[in-house]
């Protein structure tokens, strides 16, 4: 699984539970453990519409993962 070394850091210090499954390769999982992350913190109240600045940053990391496994795979 490729993930950039910025990414990985940041995942590592906030999202540790994501990090098993990156040792383990499991691009899904990985992939799930941040979306559900994003839905937990990544939201501004009270309507819970809109990112907060962690939700923006972690909606990035997860961007990165796709593309670089997902997409990049594809072509």
């Amino acid at each position: 699984m490729i993930i950039r070394e910025e990414d990985r850091k940041y995942i590592t210090n906030n999202i540790p539970e994501a990090v098993n499954f990156i040792n383990r390769d499991n691009l899904d999982m990985t992939l799930r453990v941040i979306y559900k992350f994003i839905d937990r913190k990544g939201f501004v109240g009270p309507d819970y519409e809109d990112y907060n600045e962690i939700g923006r940053r972690v909606q990035r990391i997860y961007d990165h993962i796709y593309e670089d496994n997902v997409l990049d795979a594809e072509e």
